[in-house]
């Protein structure tokens, strides 16, 4: 499962930013401890990702949204904090 958003991103370029981020993933997100940051650059873009259990959490900025992806360092601990909450808390409610 892959789950994205683009902002301002053309439509044809977001083929190739999924392959490229599957990619990216499959080569260096094994064994990468949880919290654990790795950065890449390609030109003007930057991206910065991650694991949390076996969700990959990747953010690329460009132009007005690389402070954005640069500064995921800083506030990871919000962000896994978050996701931890939503993906290993119980539901709220049973389904019957």
């Amino acid at each position: 499962m892959f789950y994205h958003r683009f902002n301002e991103v053309p439509a044809e370029e977001r083929l190739h930013w999924r392959s490229f981020l599957v990619k990216l993933g499959a080569d260096n997100l094994k064994g990468l401890k949880n919290e654990e940051l790795l950065v890449a650059s390609h030109k003007s873009v930057y991206i910065v990702y991650t694991v949390l259990g076996d969700v990959g959490i990747f953010v690329v900025g460009k132009d007005g949204y690389d402070e954005l992806a640069c500064d995921l360092g800083s506030c990871s601990q919000f962000l896994y904090a978050c996701l931890n909450l939503s993906l290993y808390s119980p539901p709220i409610t049973e389904v019957p």
